[in-house]
């Protein structure tokens, strides 16, 4: 049996074609297309295979309450326009196995940008945020934005809601960023959370998934949620809006949904029931993998504990 199952709703040009055959995990799609070539591909090289049309939210809710997902010690439920290699994924769903999280996601990247044009462009944003903060200021990203608009900020914009979630460093230094955020465009959950999570998936209004994201991380009070900043993923397809100020036209993946995403929120918030207190998607904690000197510290600490130990006894 194996501990990850990858849960992915998939249409024609879905990139988890590249996920296949691998002993790490279980793919189920669940192809919502109508290509009899591609859905024979798909349930050929799956692991588990289902034809259904929906939102990914009612999609997944369908898998969960007809298929045994229980004995997997991870759930991820990736969009399937998040271009990353299978050994990504593998590394991936294995390091937040290692560090034991509870909810966690890869890093996100967009198109026709280079990591280091990426990296740079976040810091001077946080550059500027603790500028301001000294002076008891906040400046959003939309603020920065405004100031800086260049094809890169363009596309930061375009291709990724929630910046938080952006790689902040090379990924030669293997950061882990923990945070109090993890959204659902990607996310793996340990098998406990997707047990208490389930009631708030199990409703018709659940199409857009807007607010499980906030849900989650405060049902596990913050604790061991991460951004695996090393590995990460490119989101190949513009953020969707349910309706554009434009032409008043659903785009995306917004174009399936029967009921507005704020309608949803607003529901689900009475179904949670608590409060959630509001505060800003931010970095709790960075953590370095590949930090040496750490890792020679905690063992020479390991070795007095020892000494100490066989000196008492």
């Amino acid at each position: 049996m194996k501990k990850f199952l990858i849960i992915v709703c998939a249409g024609d040009n879905s990139y988890h074609k590249k996920w296949f055959n691998s002993n790490v995990y279980d793919i189920y799609t669940i192809y919502f297309g109508n290509n009899e070539s591609i859905a024979d591909k798909f349930e050929k090289k799956s692991d588990f295979f289902l034809r259904m049309k929906g939102p990914k939210w009612q999609l997944i809710r369908y898998v969960l309450k007809n298929f045994e997902w229980k004995e997997y010690k991870y759930i991820w439920m990736p969009d399937d326009d998040l271009d990353i290699t299978k050994k990504k994924v593998e590394d991936f769903l294995n390091i937040s196995d290692k560090l034991n999280l509870n909810i966690s996601q890869p890093s996100l990247r967009v198109p026709e940008v280079t990591i280091k044009e990426q990296i740079d462009t976040l810091a001077r944003w946080k550059k500027i945020q603790k500028e301001a903060e000294l002076q008891g200021k906040y400046v959003s990203w939309f603020s920065y934005y405004k100031k800086n608009t260049n094809p890169i900020t363009e596309n930061m914009k375009v291709y990724i809601s929630h910046k938080i979630l952006m790689q902040e460093y090379p990924s030669r230094k293997k950061a882990v960023r923990y945070t109090n955020f993890v959204e659902i465009m990607c996310p793996l959950l340990k098998n406990f959370v997707v047990k208490k999570m389930f009631k708030f998936m199990d409703s018709d209004i659940v199409q857009s998934g807007f607010y499980l994201d906030s849900i989650w991380s405060h049902l596990v009070k913050y604790k061991k949620v991460a951004v695996i900043d090393y590995i990460s993923a490119i989101h190949t397809r513009p953020v969707g809006v349910f309706k554009s100020f434009k032409n008043k036209e659903k785009t995306g993946n917004f174009k399936v949904l029967t009921i507005d995403p704020k309608k949803e929120v607003m529901i689900q918030k009475k179904r949670y029931r608590k409060k959630i207190p509001k505060h800003y998607k931010k970095t709790l904690r960075t953590v370095f993998l590949n930090d040496k000197k750490k890792d020679e510290i905690n063992l020479r600490k390991k070795s007095r504990k020892k000494s100490r130990k066989k000196s008492r006894s």
